[in-house]
């Protein structure tokens, strides 16, 4: 299983069903994103909650669903497939860093600390509730767990 050519096909595999998975739900289930829901705190039907009409997200919000989180859904699906291979730990530090900003990498001992870092990230810009996010990592673990058991034949012989 840590054959590269099969990681990598199993890793980007895996992302790719994790966004078939995220879009198809984001449209069946339709939530609000932080951005409506904190303005429209009124509509909900819960008297704790009130609006406030002046919130405004970190960064400009994505005009789609909610829910589940497509960010976390990849990252859990990706991080996922290397924690099969590898473990959590894989006893060298994880670097990676943004071709659009190389001066500001970002460095982890575990994957999994890389998928709570995407899950904070998204909930700190004003992008998702911490629900989407978890439930993302989840759904992209499980299919990664799938990919790897049922979609990729190895041939050993090479």
């Amino acid at each position: 299983f840590r054959n590269s050519g099969y990681l990598r096909a199993a890793e980007y595999l895996a992302g790719a069903d994790a966004g078939v998975a995220t879009w198809e739900a984001k449209y069946r289930l339709n939530y609000w994103r932080p951005f409506t829901a904190i303005r429209n705190g009124h509509l909900d039907d819960n008297h704790r909650t009130d609006a406030d009409p002046v919130w405004e997200a970190f960064l400009t919000t994505p005009q789609h669903p909610e829910f589940p989180s497509g960010h976390a859904t990849n990252s859990g699906a990706m991080a996922t497939v290397l924690m099969l291979a590898f473990g959590d730990k894989p006893g060298i530090p994880i670097v990676a860093s943004s071709p659009t900003n190389p001066q500001f990498p970002r460095t982890w001992n575990r994957f999994s600390e890389a998928v709570a870092e995407v899950i904070d990230a998204r909930i700190y810009s004003g992008f998702h509730f911490r629900r989407a996010m978890d439930a993302g990592a989840r759904l992209g673990a499980r299919v990664a767990n799938y990919v790897v058991k049922n979609s990729l034949e190895r041939n050993e012989h090479r």
